[in-house]
């Protein structure tokens, strides 16, 4: 059984580089080793993991990870608890996850393969799909909004995609 390590680190990494953005030139952050605590080993319950693409956290006991393949819900012990959706090519279903968000008690995956956003609940229950004719670096998700980061044919502008109902 393959473990990876999930830890503050690399979420420290993510938030150090949004701060590293910032023209206050007045912050300034250091991590240093002595910095990380490791808050679990990835289990691999219902399937194999591999190298984890994206990841957020959906509150103090959950975090979701996107590995290209699957989109997995864990809890913050390391428990694999349950996959989020389907791989394949219908309606409902990712192709190469390679973002993962949330929001409240939803999920949100960027499908790459299929340029598509996908919303699911924590049960990974269905809920919408929001098609976008472009390919996305980076993308947030707020009340019902999805702030877009773009690539591509759009590459380096940031925009926002309404939607009548996020779920």
């Amino acid at each position: 059984m393959k473990y990876s390590k999930i830890s503050t680190l690399s979420f420290l990494s993510f938030l150090l580089f949004f701060v590293s953005c910032s023209s206050d030139d007045s912050f300034e952050a250091r991590i240093t080793e002595g910095d990380y605590d490791e808050i679990c080993v990835l289990g691999s319950e219902i399937c194999q993991i591999s190298e984890p693409s994206s990841f957020d956290i959906v509150n103090q006991d959950y975090f979701v990870i996107a590995d290209e393949k699957y989109v997995s819900l864990y809890s913050t012990k390391g428990k694999q608890l349950r996959l989020i959706g389907n791989a394949g090519n219908a309606r409902y279903e990712y192709n190469r996850p390679t973002l993962v968000r949330s929001c409240g008690d939803s999920v949100y995956v960027w499908s790459s393969m299929s340029l598509k956003f996908i919303s699911y609940s924590l049960d990974g229950v269905p809920g919408a799909e929001y098609p976008y004719n472009s390919a996305v670096r980076d993308f947030d998700v707020s009340q019902d909004k999805i702030w877009i980061y773009t690539a591509g044919s759009r590459h380096k502008t940031v925009g926002r995609h309404h939607c009548d109902r996020l779920s």
